[in-house]
């Protein structure tokens, strides 16, 4: 799949970015970065595309992905306001670092951990990352790099998941574009379904080379693929709502409560009540 390289712009002599923006949605294209990123979600939810793989995300969400991973956020529904603080940086910086000082040794061996991303639970840095984005805005470029550092020396004594980011396989420009096509149209559609024909006329192939080349790509096939996007909408509809399963089942693209209970239940290891139930223990 061809995912936008995004070109990330410093300041002279500023070798550290820090941002902090709200948005009506999150909507940037799936997009990669030769940079380091931390990512917190301060307002909205939806699903987070890391590589082929997709989870739901909420407020608080905090992920640092390794250089050059394909990546974007996505609301899926439309929302009053969602806002998100951002820290990219190079990973050469923190192996200087390691190499000067064996105190930073573990932050470099969190980088090299996350290089197919690492999930951090809510609040575990928030307020080394809130100093850095204040000094960074008041114009301090001298305190940003100590700040940095007090950041993911924070991040690298804290608990972490790997976010197991599934290869995407780099194409040439055409077979890319058809890929970002399918991929666009499986995650427009992943509710209400799509058919392996739309699919093959979208990108102008038979019905079979479609499904090799997506496949190819993204090491799964369309089905697995739509129901990663179907599981992360339910996992969200089931944090935040009250609703029942049946009807979040239906929300979510699944045609049946059985499939639904079976898919759920491969992906996520609990079945979808267990789920609800373990995600309002922890916000208790």
């Amino acid at each position: 799949m061809r995912a936008e390289r995004e070109h990330v712009e410093t300041a002279t002599g500023r070798t550290v970015v820090v941002k902090r923006f709200t948005a009506r949605r999150f909507d940037v294209p799936w997009h990669r970065h030769p940079e380091v990123e931390l990512t917190r979600i301060d307002r909205g939810a939806g699903q987070r595309m890391v590589g082929a793989t997709v989870e739901p995300f909420g407020a608080g969400d905090l992920v640092l992905l390794g250089a050059g991973v394909p990546h974007t956020w996505r609301s899926e529904t439309a929302a009053d306001e969602v806002a998100a603080t951002v820290v990219q940086f190079r990973v050469e910086q923190v192996q200087a670092l390691a190499a000067a000082f064996a105190e930073a040794t573990p932050v470099a061996a969190m980088i090299r951990r996350a290089s197919g991303g690492l999930r951090f639970g809510a609040g575990s840095a928030d307020a080394e990352l809130d100093a850095l984005v204040r000094d960074a805005a008041e114009g301090d470029a001298a305190a940003v790099p100590g700040r940095l550092l007090t950041l993911l020396a924070r991040l690298a004594s804290a608990a972490a998941e790997p976010v197991d980011a599934a290869p995407v396989t780099p194409l040439g420009e055409a077979a890319g574009a058809r890929v970002e096509a399918l991929t666009t149209l499986l995650q427009a559609r992943f509710r209400e379904g799509v058919s392996n024909a739309e699919l093959a006329a979208a990108v102008h192939l038979s019905e079979s080379a479609a499904a090799r080349l997506f496949r190819r790509a993204m090491g799964q096939g369309f089905t697995d693929y739509l129901n990663s996007l179907r599981v992360a909408d339910a996992c969200r509809r089931l944090a935040d709502t009250d609703a029942p399963v049946g009807d979040v089942a239906l929300d979510s693209g699944f045609g049946n409560l059985s499939h639904f209970h079976r898919v759920f239940r491969q992906r996520v290891s609990q079945t979808p009540l267990q789920y609800r139930r373990s995600v309002q223990a922890l916000r208790r």
